[in-house]
């Protein structure tokens, strides 16, 4: 063979060595970058948001701002990046979000094929602090309407809300705030007092408001002219001019006047009529056995007193009065008339609950007693008391009043004062026994 033909052989051989080599260069770079993008060695990419050029970088630089030191992240083609396990931080400010071109977006959704800087979103906030009594809370929140369901509190035990100052004015309703600015709320109470009238026996509570005064019915009782009401001082206040500031008892004074008992001889008709409208409805089922008047000339009123018995035989009874404009109306057709009337002007009326006789061991030993009240003696047999009792703490208290009936028939009340009730530390005392204890103090 001659020398051209061995070295058009070499040449050849060289030439198609380097095509080959190049061929499989070529097929080895499709290889990688179909890997890179998460291919399976097809050659078709998985993801045609990821360039195909040969020349692209294989990772990039994410950087998120708005710390002290910027967070940077370097992520692979293809990939995502994480977003900070801790948000930044902005004094007045609340972060909503990362943010790109002004967009938020959520980090998780972006696929790397860049370098990107993630910027934070802050929105303003504002302090609001709410004062109710002595409880002072805050919250945060953005501009806009008032998140008044943040707003929680309990009125302190004693007042009532009134209204709420924001900012030191006053507001109808939380709801009808805009927050623009930090806003203070305090909510103005008033205290409230607790005031007692009592009224022979009878216990009747208002609660009034700081400063206010309080209204209540003038109380009557037959044969005694009201005189008005005295403080724990016992001081007689007139209510009219006396604003409340504090919690009070008041008592019902009265200064007795002098009676005199009437002598009526009333029809079956007259006394179905005196019965049905000076009965109390409350002592249905109970027998009316006597109709007893008094004329009191010095407050011009006839006072007649109802008495029965209920079905344990215990007395009742039902205190009633009518005015008397001039001499010639006492009589029963004037009664009659009077209590007739729509509303009648009856102007006293008070029902006794059935009283408590005493237990028949204490009765039977002492039924020649003589036992003493307000200067007049009564035997036991008219004495009647009614007992109310608690038992807290291993202790009993007792509370009572008493019921004296006159040689005449009219009623004496012995009435429990509020510094009379008898506290027992033997939880086992029976009723009985505190009759029989009460009574020896009366004993003659």
């Amino acid at each position: 063979m001659s020398k051209k033909f061995w070295t058009s052989l070499v040449v050849s051989i060289f030439a198609v060595a380097i095509l080959g080599g190049g061929i499989y260069t070529l097929c080895n770079y499709d290889d990688i970058k179909d890997k890179i993008q998460g291919g399976n060695g097809s050659h078709k990419p998985v993801n045609p948001d990821i360039p195909t050029d040969p020349e692209f970088p294989l990772t990039f630089v994410v950087k998120f701002l708005g710390y002290e030191k910027t967070e940077v992240q370097t992520i692979a083609i293809g990939d995502y990046a994480k977003e900070p396990a801790i948000p930044p931080q902005k004094e007045g400010y609340v972060f909503k979000g990362w943010m790109i071109s002004d967009t938020i977006i959520k980090v998780s959704d972006i696929i790397i094929n860049q370098n990107i800087t993630f910027v934070p979103c802050f929105i303003k906030t504002f302090k609001i602090t709410y004062s109710v009594g002595d409880v002072t809370k805050t919250f945060t929140q953005e501009e806009g309407f008032l998140k008044y369901g943040l707003v929680e509190y309990i009125i302190p035990n004693g007042f009532v809300f009134d209204y709420w100052l924001c900012n030191g004015q006053k507001v109808e309703s939380l709801q009808d705030i805009t927050v623009v600015r930090d806003i203070r709320l305090e909510a103005v109470l008033t205290q409230i007092h607790e005031v007692s009238f009592y009224d022979r026996g009878t216990l009747f509570i208002k609660d009034v408001r700081h400063g206010e005064l309080v209204e209540i019915k003038e109380p009557n009782a037959p044969g005694y002219k009201f005189i008005g009401w005295a403080n724990s001082d016992d001081i007689i206040v007139d209510l009219v001019n006396y604003p409340i500031v504090r919690d009070e008892f008041l008592t019902a004074k009265f200064e007795e006047v002098e009676m005199e008992k009437l002598e009526f001889t009333l029809t079956d008709e007259q006394i179905q009529t005196i019965k049905q409208n000076g009965w109390n409805p409350a002592f249905g089922g109970v027998a009316l056995e006597v109709i007893d008047f008094y004329y009191c000339a010095k407050l011009k009123t006839i006072y007649f007193y109802l008495r029965g018995v209920d079905r344990a035989t215990r007395p009742v009874y039902n205190e009633c009065g009518v005015q008397v404009e001039k001499d010639e109306d006492i009589s029963p057709e004037y009664i009659i008339e009077q209590i007739s009337i729509e509303n009648n002007p009856l102007i006293y009326m008070h029902g006794f609950k059935s009283a408590k006789k005493l237990n028949n061991e204490y009765f039977e030993s002492n039924k020649e007693s003589q036992y003493e009240f307000e200067n007049r003696r009564f035997s036991l047999e008219n004495i009647y008391i009614e007992l109310a009792s608690s038992f807290k703490d291993g202790k009993r208290t007792y509370f009572y009043y008493m019921l004296a009936i006159n040689e005449d028939g009219s009623i004496l009340k012995i009435n429990q004062k509020d510094d009379e009730s008898y506290i027992y530390d033997d939880k086992s005392i029976t009723d009985s026994d505190f009759c029989s204890i009460l009574l020896e103090k009366f004993k003659v």
